[in-house]
Order: structure tokens, then sequence, then C-alpha cells
């Protein structure tokens, strides 16, 4: 009989016997809670650019924008991000429409 998990009923037995080697009697749980909110969304990747392997903080921002013909474009960006200056790359996400 399959379980809701999708697990067949050996795995979760194998998955059951083997909790039996872990002791928890000293886990304390959210031990690292406050750690995890005061670096979430702020955990510094490695990147490749053309000047070389650079160390960043990736974050996403989702807005709407108006591209004038000039090549201007113009976004109201609510985010806790600090005043300053930025690098940015800017995906474009164009609508297809069927026909």
């Amino acid at each position: 009989m399959e379980s809701k998990n999708n697990y067949s009923d050996q795995e979760i037995e194998d998955i059951s016997d083997n909790l039996e080697n872990y002791d928890l009697n000293q886990a304390v749980r959210g031990k690292f809670y406050d750690k995890y909110q005061a670096l979430k969304g702020k955990v510094p990747v490695t990147i490749q650019t053309q000047e070389g392997e650079k160390k960043v903080i990736l974050h996403t921002i989702k807005t709407q924008g108006i591209l004038d013909l000039a090549g201007n474009l113009k976004a109201k960006i609510m985010s806790d991000l600090l005043a300053g200056e930025y690098e940015v790359t800017i995906i474009i996400e164009e609508l297809q429409t069927m026909t």
C-alpha cells in the first residue's frame, strides 16, 4: 500500500528504523531561527562575470515599469534595499498573445 507522501511502506519502515539511531534529547527547537531570519535572502553567492568571480547577494524585486522610446525605464521599487548605487540585471517578461 502506498502512503500519501509517495513513500512505500518499506521506505517508511526504513526511515522509522533509522530514527532510532538519533538522540534528540539535547535538541533545541528553533536554535538557529534568529540566525536564519537575519540571513534570510542575504546569503552571498559566487557568480562568474566577464571581470572574473565575485561574491554578491542577489535580490529579486518584482515591479512594473514603463520603457519609453528613448530607452529610459521608469519603475517604482518597493523594497527594503537602502538608497544607493547597485549593479542591476533586468529580465523583461513580455506577454505573448496566442494568435
